[in-house]
């Protein structure tokens, strides 16, 4: 039996030492990059009342055509507005106990340069517009913003990493996964819009939006191989 056991012992020793498995170190990155909003969308209606429903939606037509001039002698591109909505309905007032016909036509609007807006908005009452809704801030630069942010979010997971590595003496390795959390949707803070959205307010802007400021956020996750 004894020289079974030693061929054994033998084998066992010549065999090869399997490599030790790399760690794992798991964690994430974040950034926010801010920046001015220099563009803004909006939507807005016309909405016209009364008793015979022909007249009515005669009306309304005819504002929403003296608008659209109004628009375009600022000098706004025809592809960065539409009409979004066109409907003609029929209500009872219970005030005057009658029916009424109402028309609405609603637009929406893509404003290229946010210095125009005050001059618009005097536009959008000036003719007709009796409802400003939707506003919402955006940048010219988004995708910009966008990589900016991703590109900060990476430089944070690496020295996150870099820290972790130096404080406990290990040796980084390559990143065996990377997943993006969250894709760098922008964000208002600060905002205080206020607005004329009504034909009660018809003198003429100042400044009547405070736009305040984007936020765009980029989140990853990150695992990364270490040795000791």
């Amino acid at each position: 039996m004894k020289p079974f056991y030693f061929l054994l012992i033998s084998f066992l020793m010549c065999m090869p030492v399997a490599a030790q498995e790399p760690g794992k170190l798991q964690l994430r990155g974040e950034a926010t990059i801010k920046a001015a909003p220099d563009q803004a969308s909006l939507s807005f209606s016309i909405i016209t009342s009364g008793k015979d429903p022909g007249n009515v939606k005669k009306s309304n037509d005819a504002q929403a055509n003296d608008l659209i001039a109004a628009i375009k002698s600022l000098g706004i591109d025809a592809k960065d507005y539409a009409t979004t909505r066109v409907a003609l309905r029929k209500q009872y007032d219970y005030n005057e106990k009658e029916y009424q016909y109402i028309a609405e036509q609603q637009f929406r609007l893509h404003l290229k340069d946010l210095r125009t807006y005050v001059r618009l908005n005097d536009v959008l009452l000036e003719n007709g517009v009796n409802e400003i809704s939707q506003l919402s801030f955006e940048s010219s630069k988004m995708e910009e913003l966008q990589r900016n942010a991703r590109k900060a979010a990476v430089n944070n997971a690496l020295e996150k990493a870099e820290v972790y590595a130096e404080s406990f003496g290990l040796t980084l390795g390559q990143p065996v996964h990377i997943q993006e959390i969250h894709h760098g949707t922008p964000v208002i803070i600060r905002q205080e819009a206020m607005m004329r959205s009504s034909a009660d307010a018809m003198g003429k802007s100042e400044e009547s939006i405070a736009p305040g400021e984007l936020e765009v956020r980029a989140e990853i996750e990150v695992i990364f191989s270490y040795s000791s």
